[in-house]
């Protein structure tokens, strides 16, 4: 979880830190407000998820090209296929069982109709819910974008930056730094959005740290954006109680 012995922080590394501090933050909150502008327009949901895809695959892809080109192995950074030890399988079976739960957890939900208006009225102002699918078409899109965040976001903050913050300090201050990084990502969802995802962030930094892999904080993240994408587009869509409605 850090830059292999004798190799040092270049200023590519720092750029990518930059870009993924301060720049993608400031654009992520611009854009949110560019979309919440137009929402209106009906299939907005759809182009904002192209374009995150978009934004999300380029910046992952330049990283992998730059980690590639200085020479560094990708097992450095948690992309390696070895499963020995019990800390992988440990942390795998976490994963599994988390996002089990994460399932079962919205189908109690969605099966009590008081418990669908409470999560209706908890989180219906949410800046995030401009962004939860609406029809089935954007559900196909939200897939997408569930697979490229985890795969995008845990290759960044926790594989990237966690090997190159371990490098300047300790593995537990650069675990502290990342969530904190990976909730600036999430700016755009509000101060509650940036302390809920840096929570999330926690977990999943820690999850990689128990491991040393990204593949179960990979299939945990997705599972925490799928099924949360899923869960609110049903609350949303759930029929309003009568005593609510007024």
């Amino acid at each position: 979880m850090s830059l292999e012995a004798g190799m040092s922080i270049e200023l590519v590394d720092l750029a990518f830190i930059v870009i993924m501090v301060v720049v993608m933050p400031l654009y992520g909150v611009w854009d949110s407000r560019r979309f919440k502008a137009r929402i209106g327009a009906g299939d907005a949901g759809v182009k904002v998820y192209i374009t995150t895809l978009v934004v999300e695959w380029s910046l992952t892809f330049a990283v992998a090209a730059w980690w590639y080109l200085a020479n560094r192995d990708f097992s450095t950074i948690g992309l390696g296929f070895e499963t020995e030890g019990w800390r992988w399988w440990v942390g795998g079976l976490l994963a599994v069982l988390a996002s089990v739960f994460l399932a079962v957890q919205s189908l109690v939900v969605l099966r009590d109709p008081e418990k669908t208006e409470a999560m209706r009225k908890q989180y219906s102002s949410a800046d995030l819910m401009a962004l939860i699918p609406s029809n089935e078409r954007q559900t196909r899109w939200w897939l997408a974008v569930s697979v490229t965040a985890a795969v995008g976001e845990e290759f960044r903050y926790r594989g990237f930056l966690m090997a190159v913050l371990s490098s300047l300090f300790n593995p537990w201050i650069a675990l502290g730094l990342s969530t904190i990084a990976f909730g600036l990502g999430h700016l755009y969802q509000g101060a509650s959005g940036f302390i809920k995802t840096g929570f999330n962030g926690l977990i999943l930094g820690s999850l990689y740290m128990l491991t040393g892999s990204l593949w179960a904080p990979i299939l945990f993240h997705f599972a925490l954006d799928l099924i949360w994408g899923l869960l609110m587009r049903r609350v949303m869509d759930a029929p309003v109680l009568p005593e609510s409605a007024s």
